[in-house]
């Protein structure tokens, strides 16, 4: 494994932490460098914080936008999100 991928992999898993306690500025910081670098898994948890609003003020048009890198590249999970948001 390249320590590129594990210094991402430690990242979104530090993120997570910090969402499940609670602690949304810092998931939001981890994930949105991550994002900056194109990836897929950060793009979909970015556009989660945005769509429930925690991290960030909640907005839905700018979660759809986060929502789209991830589904156009394939990220099944981020299908769910994006599906509710374009029925609306």
């Amino acid at each position: 494994m390249s320590r590129l991928f594990a210094a991402a992999r430690d990242e979104i898993r530090a993120g997570w932490l910090a969402y499940t306690v609670g602690i949304y500025q810092s998931a939001a910081r981890r994930w949105i460098d991550l994002a900056s670098k194109s990836h897929n898994p950060a793009h979909y948890s970015v556009g989660h914080l945005m769509y429930y609003g925690r991290g960030f003020r909640r907005d839905r048009i700018e979660a759809y936008k986060w929502f789209l890198l991830p589904h156009w590249n394939g990220v099944r999970r981020s299908a769910r999100p994006f599906r509710s948001l374009v029925t609306r």
